[in-house]
């Protein structure tokens, strides 16, 4: 099931590619602050990379913001043990989704107001789908990807999502990680406001050029930002074959 992207609404699950006549298609690409010497503060730090229609964010290593949500919310890991919870938060059919996702090693985390879920986010710590770009993100170790993130839109405006990225940032450093990727649709702003506070910074821009039949991606380095950075963007899209 695909759902559009709205407020507070970052990474879309995996679904067929909806957009093949979109030409060109843009996306965007961001790394936090601090791991990466020689990159100026002028990037506007806190700016994670965005994709146009799924594209991830690097973070690199640093102490987590915090951020204080509006209202009382408890963030935490979810397992499968709440998998039936956390399908219906995803508006989906059955539990089968959430379950697949627990099994290939995902995590979730999620903020519950008076027991009920009211925002999630997912993380792959390997490979991971970018949405309707027909592409695979390969990380490294080390590396994480965040993706399919939202907020019910009862509890829309309240910083719910930023908070939530911060919590899991932190508990993502505290586990060893040392690069954190994250994505949302180019013309998502509230999502990037989201991206901004948690402390992401923009490295590429993506853009998808061609048909229906024949698209071909594009990674452009935004200012600023060192060649060997924008090159582990390119490896983790095409491999170690060449881009």
């Amino acid at each position: 099931m695909y759902r559009p992207s709205g407020p507070e609404r970052g990474q879309g699950p995996h679904v067929a590619d909806t957009n093949l006549g979109a030409d060109p298609y843009r996306v965007r690409a961001g790394l936090a602050p601090a791991l990466v010497p020689g990159i100026p503060m002028s990037i506007a730090p806190g700016i994670p990379m965005s994709i146009a229609p799924r594209m991830p964010v690097t973070v690199v290593s640093r102490t987590p913001v915090s951020i204080a949500p509006r209202i009382p919310v408890t963030f935490m890991r979810v397992g499968p043990e709440v998998a039936q919870e956390l399908a219906q938060a995803m508006e989906l059919d059955d539990e089968a989704v959430v379950l697949q996702r627990f099994a290939r090693g995902c995590q979730c985390y999620a903020g519950r107001i008076d027991g009920k879920f009211v925002t999630y986010g997912w993380v792959t710590f390997d490979e991971e789908s970018i949405g309707e770009l027909g592409l695979s993100f390969r990380l490294q170790p080390g590396e994480a990807y965040i993706w399919d993130c939202a907020t019910l839109p009862a509890f829309r405006g309240q910083r719910l999502y930023p908070a939530l990225l911060a919590d899991m940032l932190g508990e993502l450093y505290r586990a060893g990680m040392h690069r954190i990727w994250i994505g949302a649709d180019e013309d998502n702003l509230p999502s990037q406001r989201g991206f901004i506070l948690a402390g992401f910074t923009p490295v590429v821009d993506i853009l998808m050029t061609g048909d229906a039949t024949m698209r071909k991606p594009r990674v452009h380095g935004r200012p600023g930002v060192r060649e060997e950075i924008v090159d582990d963007v390119c490896r983790a899209i095409f491999g170690n074959s060449g881009h």
